[in-house]
């Protein structure tokens, strides 16, 4: 077994990186032409379980050397896959629900964690982290349990990150319905309700939470009027109630970095670093504080999603 390799696309950032070994269906396996009302479809005679996107490959430029980790995640594709710079599938996972396979080590061997759990929305989401060896085979099921958050009694990790660190840990972001608030100021109630924001970092064998942190708790540094989810309504949430939260800050990415964390927040358009004992907000990078324009470049970044 070789070790992971990288693959890119000239003058972009690292897209992905693989664990090569045999597939669930072999990418000699001849795939049977077909298609869909939204995309079409490859299918295969040795594995009429799978079905995945067919590709259409544009080169500019020559590709490092590894694979790509994609999750297709609707209906009817079958899960994350791993394919070549070609299009040709290595692997096809058999959970289709689950979602961002992520590639990494785990005390030196290769991993691949992916996220699986349900989702109610873009915000709402329900689940664990499943960690693969390099025979795709599941080793953990990384749980995230706080006796503080409501709602799901298995795992509350979201969707939105399922970070893997060099030192036998996971990284996962959540949310939970926290209030009351003073949202007047805002265009909402006096008594609003928000999505708080919550990091945290797990022991993969055992679960363990080694850190915790919630925007709430930060509010000097990260105060709610820095949110661009505006007006407090619609899809954002009505923030009338603890069933309908405002979602004021919406993480979509965490990282560990030095002695602390960076991670991005969609609708306050920024990153942050934090530190790794204290959760203090050390720095901020805001981007995108008005909407883009063709005469505004300076703001043509927005909606943070990864940092």
């Amino acid at each position: 077994m070789s070790l992971p390799l990288i693959a890119a696309l000239s003058g972009l950032s690292v897209l992905a990186s693989a664990i090569p070994a045999a597939s669930s269906a072999s990418s000699s396996s001849s795939p049977a032409p077909s298609t869909s009302a939204t995309w079409p479809v490859q299918t295969f005679v040795s594995e009429s379980n799978i079905s995945i996107p067919h590709f259409a490959i544009n080169r500019s430029a020559e590709t490092a050397p590894g694979y790509l980790f994609i999750a297709p995640a609707l209906a009817p594709f079958s899960g994350p896959i791993i394919i070549t710079d070609d299009g040709e599938l290595i692997w096809s996972s058999e959970i289709a629900t689950a979602i961002d396979p992520t590639p990494a080590t785990l005390h030196g061997e290769p991993i691949i964690a992916m996220w699986n759990g349900t989702s109610a929305d873009d915000i709402e989401a329900y689940g664990s982290v499943l960690v693969l060896d390099s025979s795709y085979k599941l080793i953990h099921n990384v749980r995230l349990l706080d006796p503080e958050l409501a709602g799901n009694e298995f795992s509350y990790a979201d969707n939105h990150e399922n970070y893997p660190t060099d030192h036998g840990t996971v990284l996962v972001t959540t949310v939970n319905a926290t209030g009351p608030y003073d949202l007047t100021s805002l265009g909402g109630p006096k008594e609003g309700w928000i999505w708080d924001a919550l990091i945290y970092e797990l022991n993969v064998t055992n679960n363990e939470v080694l850190f915790r942190w919630k925007a709430s708790d930060h509010l000097d540094a990260i105060p709610l009027n820095a949110s661009r989810a505006l007006p407090i309504s619609g899809r954002n949430g009505s923030a009338k109630n603890a069933s309908d939260p405002w979602d004021w800050m919406h993480l979509n990415s965490i990282t560990s970095y030095k002695d602390g964390y960076v991670f991005s927040s969609r609708h306050t358009q920024s990153g942050y670093y934090i530190d790794g004992k204290t959760g203090d907000v050390v720095w901020a990078v805001h981007v995108g504080l008005s909407r883009p324009s063709k005469s505004n470049t300076m703001n043509l970044f927005s909606r943070t999603v990864d940092c």
